[in-house]
């Protein structure tokens, strides 16, 4: 970011068809309430939508032309394909990403802008979320993550160490790195590679969106394509040189026990790992 200049952001969405229409309304409102507006919200469907979800699209680009750029991509590609798409027709230098379900806090634009501006290095800046009832009405955890770019690369080894609903990327780094890829857990492999790029990478210890995840979310963590999401990343880590063969053996166990756990009993480990860390 070079001084005075005012920075521009594109906000990135993918929606398909199995989204509630209702949590895209909310998570298009909170964009267009931001105390700092971006510069556009690039809006990729990932495949054919429902007239319900079709309709909300029309309501916000017509009521922000200027704002909204909307793109189709005809068959449903899964979302790593369709971010990398939509990186493509972003225009801005920095990429805030969203996902449909979500709610980005009034000021989460102004707050990571204002940090951005002195800290030019960052490639990529996220923060905490709040954990909520499907209805974004009962708070139950603060999913806390790694502040320090030396921490994150720690961190990597054994978690997700980006919230990536909160994170604003650097368009250039993304793209160097080989923007997203296919991989059923595309942030984290992400993350790997930003890192093995040695991209400056920072969280703000502050709540910058507020996330759904009820029953809903638990239940998609114990699907079979999660599990071989689970295999693959820690795989692909391995690859990358960032665990050993023991670290991706045990980090395999005990993800997929996780993921198998009954729903309960994932929502108490989930809430106590959010506790200690």
């Amino acid at each position: 970011h070079r001084r005075g200049r005012k920075m521009k952001i594109s906000v990135l969405m993918s929606v398909y068809n199995k989204e509630k229409c209702e949590y895209l309304d909310v998570a298009l409102k909170s964009i267009v309430s931001q105390t700092l507006m971006p510069d556009e919200i690039v809006i990729v469907k990932d495949g054919i939508l429902n007239e319900e979800l079709e309709n909300i699209l029309k309501k916000y680009e017509s009521n922000y032309k200027s704002l909204i750029k909307i793109y189709d991509i005809n068959e449903h590609v899964g979302l790593g394909k369709a971010l990398a798409y939509g990186v493509k027709k972003c225009n801005y230098e920095y990429i805030a990403r969203m996902d449909s379900d979500d709610f980005y806090v009034p000021d989460r634009l102004e707050k990571q802008v204002g940090y951005l501006n002195g800290h030019s290095e960052l490639d990529v800046l996220g923060g905490y979320i709040e954990e909520n009832d499907e209805n974004l009405e009962v708070k139950l955890t603060t999913k806390k993550v790694p502040l320090t770019n030396e921490e994150i690369k720690k961190a990597i080894k054994f978690e997700c160490p980006m919230n990536h609903g909160t994170t604003i990327i650097k368009k250039a780094k993304l793209l160097e790195v080989g923007n997203y890829d296919e991989t059923i857990i595309e942030d984290y492999d992400l993350w790997a590679r930003m890192i093995l790029k040695n991209a400056q990478m920072a969280n703000m210890p502050v709540v910058l969106s507020k996330n759904r995840t009820g029953i809903r979310m638990y239940k998609k963590r114990s699907s079979k394509n999660y599990i071989k999401g689970i295999k693959e990343i820690e795989n692909k880590l391995y690859k990358y040189g960032l665990i050993n063969r023991m670290e991706c053996m045990v980090n395999k166990i005990v993800r997929i026990t996780i993921a198998k756990a009954p729903i309960k009993l994932k929502f108490k480990i989930y809430s106590f790992m959010r506790k200690i860390s």
